[in-house]
This record gives structure tokens, C-alpha cells and sequence, in this order.
């Protein structure tokens, strides 16, 4: 009992385990979300920033040279600057859902996982639990059936053969049984 006691501690402590280096794994990942959010936004900062100093010096140039031409080439710049930055995000952010939708299939996986073992270990509990049961029931049996043997030689005064004495042991096994004596 003991041993099963033990067996018992010894899977909740491995779940308890799965379960916080789940936890682990998920704070990881979050702070690795985390910065790669910041990597993005740094990122799309310092894209705004350049096509700001891009549009500068092409207004500078524009004002130099006085031209619809460069003007509607800083809009093209501009606007192909713009589009690239929001692909950017939207890559980023699809990245980081895919992460996400991963990150949940991996710990249902490993929930089920762990359920298994669970059902199993139960299982194999039971089974062992049913085979002390009837070890002890037999060793029971034979128990009573030395001592009955010896109450009626006591009792008669004579000793039984075999054949009759194991007879009469199992009459009163099955009744003690039926009665739930043992």
C-alpha cells in the first residue's frame, strides 16, 4: 500500500513537472512574442524614420531642380515605402499567430499525452490492486482451511480425509463469502 502510495506521488509530482515546464515553455515563448513585437515596432520606426530622411532629400532635390517629375516620383517612393512597412507588420503578425496556434497544438498534444499515462498508470494500479485482492483471499483460504481442520479434529475427535475435509472448507468459504464474513 505504501508502494502505491508512493507510485501515486511519484506520477502527480511528473504531471505537476509537465505542467510547470508547460508553463515555462509558454513564459518563453511569450517574452520570445514579446520581443520579436518589439523587434517589429523598432523595425517599423526606423522605416518611417529613413523615408522621412528620404523625403526630405527628395523634396530638397525637388526644390533644386523644380520638377512635377520628382515629386511624383517621392509619392511612388513614398507610397512602395509605406506598403512594404505594412507587409512587414502583417508578416510579423501572422508569424506570431502562427506561433501561437503551434504553441496551443503542442500543449493539447502534450495534455493528452499526459491524460494517457494517467489512464494508464491507473490501470495498471487497478489490475495489481485486484491481484493482491486475490492473493490474499487465497492465502485466506488456505488459512481457514487449516484452521476448520483442526476445529473438527478437535471437535470430533477424528481427522477427516481429504476429499471430505476440503469439501466441507469450501461450504463454509462460500457461505462466509455470500455472507460477506470475509
Amino acid at each position: 500500500m505504501t508502494q502505491l502510495l508512493i507510485f501515486l506521488i511519484l506520477i502527480f509530482s511528473i504531471f505537476a513537472a509537465g505542467v510547470i515546464f508547460l508553463v515555462g515553455e509558454i513564459e518563453k515563448i511569450n517574452w520570445q512574442l514579446a520581443q520579436i513585437k518589439k523587434v517589429k515596432e523598432r523595425k517599423s520606426l526606423e522605416i518611417e524614420k529613413e523615408a522621412k530622411v528620404a523625403e526630405e532629400k527628395l523634396k530638397e532635390l525637388m526644390e533644386r531642380k523644380a520638377g512635377r517629375a520628382i515629386k511624383a516620383l517621392i509619392q511612388d517612393f513614398s507610397n512602395k515605402l509605406s506598403k512594404k512597412a505594412s507587409e512587414g507588420i502583417k508578416i510579423s503578425e501572422k508569424v506570431i499567430k502562427d506561433i501561437e496556434i503551434l504553441l496551443k497544438r503542442q500543449t493539447i498534444n502534450l495534455q493528452e499525452e499526459l491524460k494517457e499515462k494517467i489512464n494508464q498508470e491507473y490501470q495498471k494500479m487497478e489490475e495489481e490492486i485486484q491481484k493482491a485482492r486475490e492473493e490474499k483471499l487465497a492465502k485466506l483460504d488456505g488459512e481457514i482451511f487449516q484452521i476448520v481442520q483442526e476445529a473438527i479434529r478437535r471437535a470430533t475427535g477424528k481427522v477427516l480425509t481429504p476429499a471430505e475435509h476440503e469439501e466441507l472448507v469450501f461450504e463454509a468459504l462460500k457461505e462466509a463469502k455470500s455472507e460477506r464474513v470475509i
